[in-house]
């Protein structure tokens, strides 16, 4: 019960500090998506199985306050974070190298997937308006370039705060097996 009042709490941590703080240290035009570095953070800490459920909840709070349609982030969200585990499990991510730049391909990935949702659903998936969206917008100018390096600039924070909550949570875990 404790795990799940700590991570519902950094979830709402999190997008109370997006929805509010944030955008005091990044232009609107270069905001970095911290829900999708959460998903990502989480699921390389720690399994899937684990934390469906904040990420659930991440997915539930970003559509009810950002989004039109609700149900389309909490897809995302679960089908990112499963597609995360998944390849995590064949590629074991440890502290090489090669464990680095898939993190790193995963935040990529997943950080232009939301932006891409992002679009659609602002141009109510009308295809003609996301294109011109799309090259004003994100192609011209660098966009794509700069969103990405502030997302994996911003990761490692995120990564931090999110290991060492789960760290803790398995010490107060095996305490109590321990005095059990």
């Amino acid at each position: 019960m404790r795990k799940f009042f700590f991570r519902s709490g950094l979830v709402f941590l999190l997008f109370f500090l997006e929805m509010n703080f944030l955008n005091l240290f990044f232009f609107q035009a270069y905001a970095v998506n911290f829900s999708i570095l959460l998903v990502i953070a989480w699921v390389v800490s720690v399994d899937f199985e684990k934390v469906w459920w904040p990420i659930f909840l991440l997915g539930f709070l970003h559509d009810l306050i950002l989004s039109q349609k609700i149900g389309l982030f909490i897809i995302f969200f679960l089908c990112l974070a499963y597609a995360i585990g998944l390849v995590s499990k064949k590629f074991i991510i440890e502290k090489r190298f090669s464990g680095f730049l898939l993190v790193i391909i995963f935040i990529l990935v997943g950080l232009w997937m939301g932006e891409m949702l992002d679009i659609f659903l602002d141009n109510s998936f009308n295809f003609p308006n996301i294109w011109i969206d799309l090259k004003n917008n994100y192609f011209g100018g660098g966009k794509i370039f700069l969103s990405s390096l502030l997302g994996i600039i911003c990761f490692y924070p995120v990564y931090k705060v999110v290991n060492n909550l789960e760290k803790y949570l398995s010490r107060l875990e095996s305490r109590l097996r321990i005095s059990l």
